[in-house]
């Protein structure tokens, strides 16, 4: 009985524990499966807390370990991933995939050892894993960086030490101390800026960032931010407050920053002496960092102004000129840079006396540097000032001071006007003077009566003087006389000259403007008068394919084209110095579109960027699911001709008929002339969905997002936190309806687009930035106060501010734009409206005709060559070329007559033209012979968007006004028609038309690319190989 009874116990117990583990066993499962969800949704938090459960109930269980690694990777936090790793190979030690892992993030985290033993590893189980023995040859690359730049760093070779720590860290992203070593290369070489974003990563690399904090306030401390500085020291206080060096330097930061706002309060309650006072305590406080001290110097000038403290002024510019000639020298020393001084010498001049030492200064400099800009420019401002300096201050000539307003004007004007009237005066030479005193009032009276004239005289051009009229100048006073270049001297004019002050020291406005055409993206840094500073462009790797499928499939790398974004805007930004404000403007090409994985809302970033955080997940967060889909790409035409022969788009039509007739509204007539076309996004985006079984997927998720090239730009640059669409590039995408100023949803819900996917419309340009990058991409927090789409931008570049104004640009296409004001026009024969710009809320409209082609005929044109000849040929080589830029003058004049039979336009519109076709006189001269109006064409055409986009930007932040721009649009040349020449080009046109109308009427002919060309009575097209003429 006693063995009976054991051996039941035995097998009740047996039997409990396989129920354990059986229960166990499907608990583990539900957890890995919930997991395994959330994963997939990027709802890492919800994933790791599943994992976490499950490695509880089974801690050997290595595959889960491995999953719970891969979410620590996902969410940033790679120090929490690899105990993991090591315990999954631990337990397993041929899992591969592990091991590559492990390297990976070792080797980010600079372990080169760790991740060549884990790669060497692999190799042992897989020798001929590729990937793997790509890492290795990089791993003794970066060996050789770290060493060098170690090397050359004890050397005091800065900038080669800087250099190989740039190389490392392209791969070692998460090394510490190689973000250490470059912030001293940095802050030692004057790159201040940089130095403290090196800083602000290395904080989120250590355990504890309490010094790396400290560092960082000590070097905005240093180039006189006082108030990031005490930012900086307060996150080093919350770390650690009993810390040794931090107090006490939270104290003096901290007085010093009540002192600052001491001193900016008394200037604004105008209490100029008690300013002068705290700006004294300033100078005794802090006698070593020359930053602040300059500061005090530009808060203070006015002050001193105010209590016409004249000499002490003087002394004030005196020691920022030393503090300068220090600076630059100091450069020289470390930096190694060839810097102009004779170009930037500060001089404190007696106008009427020392003008001329100014002149030879500047003589000299130009004489030593014939290439310098600034000694150039300062040579001809110094002449023109001594010209200026005997001219007639009409506010000194009435005792007005410069704010007066018109009451204030005509009271002065009548007081003198009684005292110096000649009548009053018997003596004859008194009489001469008091007529001569008479007329300088008149002509004060006359010029500051009249707004335009007194801002011309604002601006340092006499009105009532023909030659300032012509050479402009600057404000001109007997006496002495002040040119502000920076912003420490008061923009009205005193009673000093500062000849010449150095830009570096002090804050400069730069806008760095970047244009993203279809063949090239090209930054440009224009400064505080739209002047180009420099630029710089690289060619745009476009993959077509389907060319056999007559499906054309236009598209861009998006990581290759950020990279090239990120290269370009660099290389302009090297012409700005660490304290210069610079902001971002953007124009791109129309109607490109991207998608990609979306940022889950609940997510807690790291602050790394995407493709770091995310780089071992197989969903990663914010990852580009194809790449860029051009404007010209052919893959919806198919269902575009589908909807376009629709039962639904007919009804559509016809019912915007009868809704027109009714109501006369533009927005039914357009609807009665709608059809979709392969250019608009809608069904390009829904084409490209479909055929992707992982975009359908995150569709339905709510995971996937869409952007045009705006769009993704904004998300790729603010790593997310902006999404948002332009409404003028939205304009162009056929899903936005201009007669409601938002996207068309009743005709998004009829053709079945996903209107979830819409992202939200902004202004072009606000009082507010559209975004703010972040340090870590430039080194510096530049915000983007302009988006534009690449037409839209410029029209507004080329001044066509008004409405009936043409823009004509010759590019990649023919684009040509009517400004129609603050109405959209509703049009018959296929011109377009869009939203020119939308700033602060007020909309601009343009109707816009295009032909595409213009850069593929021309490229055709380089290429063309005839395998046969015949008797039949009677063109010549010049005959060709003439004919080929003579179809795009034809595309041109056929637009622009549509555009006069639907617009009234006046008899002599406004015609500007740009582009790079438009730098051949030919073309414009062409142009304007056929349409009969004068076009002026713009210098730097090929840069005019780019320059549009800046406008706006500078407009919106402040920079300049309205009443500016007309002086920064230069004309390069204007062509005026020549009738005699019309009548032929007519008659050329009409055969044009013909030849046209010919192969449109024989389709079977066609065979892409199809190009005419023509001469007197013969046409040939070149097609697949052979020739065939046709006679008219």
């Amino acid at each position: 009985m006693l063995e009976i009874f054991i051996q039941c116990l035995c097998i009740n117990l047996i039997s409990l524990y396989l129920a354990c583990v059986y229960a166990n066993n499907q608990e583990i499962n539900k957890h890995l499966e919930l997991g395994k969800q959330f994963l997939a949704k990027a709802q890492f938090a919800d994933a790791l807390t599943h994992y976490h459960a499950a490695i509880e109930l089974d801690p050997t269980n290595y595959q889960t370990l491995y999953r719970r690694a891969t979410v620590y990777l996902a969410m940033g936090k790679s120090k929490a991933a690899i105990p993991d790793l090591d315990r999954v190979v631990e337990l397993k030690h041929d899992f591969t995939a592990a091991r590559v892992q492990r390297g990976n993030v070792l080797l980010k985290q600079g372990d080169i050892d760790g991740a060549e033993n884990d790669f060497n590893a692999v190799l042992s189980v897989e020798p001929s894993n590729s990937e793997v023995m790509a890492k290795i040859d990089l791993i003794a690359d970066l060996r050789q960086y770290v060493h060098q730049a170690k090397m050359f760093y004890q050397h005091s070779d800065l900038k080669s030490a800087e250099y190989y720590l740039n190389k490392a860290l392209e791969q070692m992203v998460w090394d510490a101390s190689l973000y250490r070593m470059r912030a001293k290369c940095l802050e030692a070489r004057g790159e201040v800026r940089k130095a403290i974003a090196d800083m602000r990563t290395l904080t989120k690399l250590v355990a504890d960032s309490t010094d790396a904090f400290l560092e960082i306030s000590q070097m905005y401390y240093g180039i006189g931010d006082v108030e990031e500085s005490l930012s900086q020291i307060r996150e080093c206080l919350k770390l650690n407050p009993d810390h040794k060096e931090c107090f006490p330097f939270y104290k003096r930061v901290k007085k010093l920053a009540k002192m600052r706002e001491a001193i900016a309060d008394f200037s604004q309650r105008e209490q100029w002496t008690s300013c002068l006072e705290k700006g004294q305590q300033i100078l005794k406080f802090e006698k070593d960092v020359v930053n602040i001290q300059l500061d005090v110097f530009r808060q203070t000038c006015k002050c001193n102004k105010e209590v016409s403290n004249l000499s002490t002024t003087i002394i004030f510019l005196f020691s920022i000129y030393i503090y300068i000639y220090i600076y630059i020298y100091s450069l020289q020393v470390v930096c190694g840079k060839n810097l102009d001084l004779t170009a930037i010498k500060f001089r404190t001049y007696y106008v009427n006396l020392n003008c001329i030492l100014a002149i030879e200064d500047y003589q000299t400099a130009h004489q030593a540097h014939e290439d310098s800009r600034r000694a150039r420019e300062g040579l001809e401002r110094a002449q023109k000032l001594k010209k200026q300096a005997g001219r007639r201050d009409y506010y000194k000539i009435l005792g007005v001071k410069r704010n007066a307003n018109k009451r204030e004007i005509k009271k002065a004007y009548l007081k003198l006007a009684r005292k110096w009237h000649p009548d009053n005066f018997s003596d004859e030479s008194e009489k001469k003077k008091a007529e001569a005193k008479f007329v300088d009032i008149a002509a004060a009276k006359e010029v500051l009566f009249d707004d335009e004239k007194r801002q011309q005289f604002d601006q340092g051009i006499d009105p009532l003087d023909p030659e300032a009229q012509q050479q402009g100048g600057h404000h001109h006073h007997h006496g002495l006389v002040i040119i502000c270049y920076c912003d420490y001297i008061p923009a009205e004019p005193v009673d000093i000259i500062a000849v010449y002050v150095v830009r570096r020291i002090w804050k400069m406005r730069y806008i760095v403007s970047v244009d993203i055409g279809t063949t090239i993206i090209r930054s440009s840094l224009y400064d505080e008068k739209c002047n180009l500073v420099v630029g710089c462009e690289e060619k745009m790797d476009i993959e077509i394919s389907g060319e056999e499928k007559l499906e054309l499939q236009v598209e861009i790398d998006p990581d290759l084209l950020f990279e090239q974004f990120i290269r370009v805007v660099s290389t302009v930004l090297r012409n700005c110095s660490s304290t210069d404000d610079v902001s971002l403007s953007l124009c791109m090409q129309r109607n490109s579109f991207v998608c990609w994985h979306n940022y889950p809302t609940d997510m807690k970033r790291s602050g790394f960027s995407p493709e770091d955080v995310v780089f071992l997940l197989l969903r990663s967060t914010g990852r580009t699911l194809h790449k860029i889909v051009c404007w010209n790409d052919t893959r919806a035409k198919d269902a575009c001709i589908g909807w376009n022969n629709s039962l639904t788009v007919k009804i559509l039509n016809s019912f915007g008929a009868i809704l027109y007739f009714f109501t006369r509204q533009p927005r039914f007539m357009a609807a009665r002339v709608l059809k979709f076309l392969s250019a608009m996004v809608s069904h390009r985006l829904m084409v490209t969905i479909q055929k992707s079984h992982e975009m359908t997927k995150l569709l339905e998720q709510g995971n996937l997002a869409f952007g045009c090239l705006e769009t993704w730009l904004l998300m790729r640059l603010t790593e997310g936190s902006k999404i948002v669409a332009d409404v003028s590039n939205a304009s162009s995408t056929g899903m936005f309806d201009p007669y409601i100023n938002d996207y068309n949803h009743s005709i998004l819900r009829l053709i079945g687009f996903p209107r979830e996917l819409l992202p939200p419309l902004v202004d072009c340009g606000s009082t507010k930035p559209i975004a703010v990058l972040n340090e870590d991409l430039f080194g510096r927090r530049i915000p983007i106060w302009a988006v534009l789409a690449d037409q839209q931008s410029a029209l507004f570049g080329s001044g066509c501010w008004e409405k009936l104004d043409v823009k004509i640009s010759l590019g990649t296409g023919t684009f040509v734009d009517l400004n129609t004001g603050d109405t959209p026009h509703a049009s018959m024969n296929g011109l377009y409206p869009l939203v020119g710009w939308r700033v602060n809320g007020k909309s601009t409209f343009v109707a816009e005709g295009n032909d595409h082609n213009t850069a593929a005929v021309l490229l055709w044109a380089q290429s063309i060559g005839f395998p046969y000849t015949s008797r039949y040929f009677l063109n010549r080589l010049a005959f060709r070329v003439r004919a080929i830029l003579e179809s795009i003058v034809f595309r041109v004049y056929q637009i622009f007559e549509t555009m006069r039979k639907e617009v009234q336009m006046c008899d002599k519109p406004k015609i500007r033209i740009c582009g790079g076709v438009a730098a051949n006189d030919f073309v414009c001269q062409s142009i304007a012979n056929l349409i009969g109006c004068s076009i002026e064409r713009l210098s730097q055409g090929g840069l005019v968007a780019s320059r549009g986009a800046a406008l706006v930007a500078g407009l919106v932040q402040g920079m300049w006004c309205e009443s500016e721009l007309p002086s920064m649009i230069n004309i390069d040349h204007v062509f005026d028609p020549a009738e005699e020449e019309r009548l032929d080009l007519l008659r050329s046109f009409q055969l044009w038309l013909k030849a046209v109308q010919r192969y449109r009427l024989q389709p079977q002919r066609h065979l892409l690319p199809l190009k005419v060309i023509y001469n007197k009575d013969v046409i040939g097209a070149y097609k697949n190989g052979t020739v065939e003429l046709y006679k008219f």
